[in-house]
């Protein structure tokens, strides 16, 4: 990340998502979720696109991983439990390989 330091004992977490559609509350509700669930165990950055491009992504910046993408067209922008669930999977994932 330009200009952004990386703690390597916590998970970065990117919320890439789409500034010309609005999709800033959900990314928002999101990065409140995962602090909610994870603590101090992550960081959560917000990525705000310039115009409509319609990205609603999750990466894990420490391993450069997609765990969530709004693109693929199989997920939205991480609002039902389902969604939220897989994220918070992967996450979990992430912290016990480290």
């Amino acid at each position: 990340m330009p200009g952004s330091r990386l703690d390597t004992n916590v998970l970065t977490i990117t919320i890439e998502y789409c500034g010309g559609w609005g999709y800033g509350p959900y990314s928002r509700s999101l990065k409140q979720y995962l602090l909610q669930e994870f603590g101090t165990l992550i960081q959560v950055q917000e990525m705000k696109d310039r115009g409509i491009t319609g990205n609603f992504e999750v990466v894990i910046v420490n391993t450069n991983t997609l765990i969530h993408s709004k693109r693929s067209g199989m997920v939205g922008k991480a609002t039902t439990a389902g969604e939220r669930q897989a994220i918070v999977d992967r996450i979990r994932q992430a912290l016990e390989a480290k």
